[in-house]
């Protein structure tokens, strides 16, 4: 009888601790922000999990130019509407960041293509880079062509749908 209640009890231990260990790991939970205060530097989780703008010391990487870099103009604000740039207008990508690539967002006609995209590709263009372009739906091809041009760059259009010029379709295998 005594090993039966030992065994009910271990159990119902091991129950309540699960049950505790569940509801302190979730998101939100007494234990994940137990563990998130002692990460250094400091995970910060909101409504957005942990994302957030920048800050003053995480943008001045953004303030060094690099010779195989890019560097874009405007205005670039972080975190409370706090101007990083220092009036310089200028935000310096690395050549290691170009390679990577660059994610872009933003609502239509808030200037992504304009912006971003098109000096990007002009800038590696001018520096004799070669370039692979997915433009699925031609709005930047022309731009590409007049580029190309001027940095004498050999284009290939590839469009399965056309009759003339290079094609593969995949699914014909």
């Amino acid at each position: 009888m005594r090993l039966f209640m030992f065994g009910i009890m271990l159990g119902f231990f091991w129950m309540i601790i699960t049950i505790g260990l569940q509801s302190g790991l979730k998101n939100g939970g007494w234990l994940r922000e137990r563990v998130d205060r002692l990460r250094t530097p400091r995970v910060k989780r909101g409504a957005l999990g942990s994302s957030h703008f920048c800050s003053q010391r995480e943008y001045k990487r953004f303030r060094r130019e690099d010779p195989e870099g890019l560097i874009l103009l405007g205005a670039f604000w972080g975190e409370n509407k706090q101007r990083l740039d220092l009036g310089t207008g200028r935000f310096c990508l690395g050549g290691e960041d170009i390679a990577r690539g660059i994610l872009t967002l933003g609502g239509p006609g808030s200037g992504k293509t304009q912006g971003i995209i098109l000096p990007a590709i002009a800038d590696r263009m001018l520096s004799g880079h070669s370039l692979v372009v997915a433009d699925p739906q031609g709005e930047i091809t022309a731009h590409v062509l007049k580029y190309a041009a001027v940095t004498r760059h050999l284009v290939v259009v590839h469009d399965p749908t056309s009759t003339i010029g290079p094609r593969y379709n995949l699914a014909e295998g």
